[in-house]
């Protein structure tokens, strides 16, 4: 390995081993019963509901324009291959685990398919950049947030919800979950970014002082969504029990998620298939695939009463086995 990669291994570690303490003291806390199983529900709607529509609020306002567009649909685009390539993987590995429970092997779709497109993507791309490049990779995500909270909020709730008494939830009822701020906030800042003044404020480049308070009390709100977001995965993977995992079980989306699925990556990104990517688009793009499944998917299993222990014992085993597997992909793109 050259000097580079090893300098990149080490930047990558250190923003993730800081994330990760953050984790590690939500687990704590939560633990020692200074927080309780519902305050994290409570924090992720404050996380979902305001602070990262804040982020993509401002930084879509700041930093889209028509390149990044067009660079946004091929991080959609290439989202969805890879959630579509998720689902044929679970479903093939699902066919050895007939003896398992019902609901587990439909969790077991989701939490392959569905990587986190957003707490650490969201946390670490912007990281791992200068500066002035801050904007435009949290647009790149936001870019793959779209597809993918469309898909947890309708297919994963399909999936993760109990099968027991009451009706299943209709088609327009899922639409309407997937309809949540992230994706909202995303938009808004969007028709901002076209309108000159605003995205002058959104800059920081003067514009209308109303705008420019906005923007600022919004680019503060969005600050919290690191420790915040990383907080409450510490609290929902300490309610986690491992007793029903089986090694069958953990290694489907492992398999995909942390190893499959970045290499696929890896090997786009050195082939005509994507090698003419810009460096920043080719780094979030490494992340999104190297991620580990959906946080979020814990919260679907616990509100719809789906195998909450066996998602959360999953999202446990994989966001830390993602200490030494993320670092190790993402730094191979680093370089470049």
């Amino acid at each position: 390995m050259s000097e580079a990669y090893w300098a990149s291994l080490v930047s990558v570690l250190q923003v993730m081993m800081g994330l990760f303490l953050i984790s590690g003291l939500g687990f704590g806390l939560t633990r020692f019963g200074l927080f309780r199983k519902d305050d994290a529900k409570t924090l992720s709607r404050v996380l979902i509901d305001l602070v990262v529509p804040a982020k993509l609020f401002v930084a879509t306002a700041a930093g889209l324009t028509g390149e990044t567009i067009n660079e946004c649909a091929v991080v959609i685009l290439v989202v969805v291959i890879m959630i579509l390539a998720g689902m044929g993987w679970a479903r093939i590995g699902s066919t050895v685990l007939r003896d398992s429970d019902s609901r587990t092997r439909r969790a077991l779709v989701p939490l392959t398919a569905i990587q986190n497109a957003m707490y650490i993507p969201l946390s670490l791309a912007p990281a791992l950049v200068p500066p002035e490049l801050s904007n435009r990779v949290t647009v790149y995500v936001g870019g793959a947030i779209l597809p993918t909270f469309l898909l947890q909020w309708t297919f994963g709730v399909y999936l993760l919800r109990s099968r027991g008494e009451g009706p299943p939830a209709g088609i327009a009822s899922s639409l309407r979950n997937a309809i949540t701020p992230p994706p909202v906030g995303m938009i808004a800042g969007a028709v901002c970014a076209f309108v000159s003044p605003l995205a002058l404020a959104a800059r920081g480049e003067g514009g209308p002082i109303a705008a420019v308070l906005v923007f600022d009390a919004c680019h503060l709100l969005g600050m919290a969504l690191a420790p915040l977001a990383m907080l409450i995965l510490g609290m929902l993977i300490a309610n986690c029990s491992f007793k029903k995992l089986r090694p069958g079980v953990l290694v489907i989306p492992f398999s995909y998620r942390l190893l499959a699925a970045p290499a696929l990556m890896l090997l786009a990104l050195n082939t005509p298939v994507l090698n003419w990517v810009t460096a920043p688009l080719a780094l979030v793009l490494m992340v999104e695939a190297a991620s580990p499944p959906a946080t979020s998917l814990s919260i679907i299993a616990v509100r719809y009463d789906g195998d909450w222990e066996t998602v959360s014992a999953v999202l446990l085993a994989t966001y830390l086995s993602a200490l030494v597997t993320m670092p190790a992909w993402v730094a191979v793109v680093m370089p470049g």
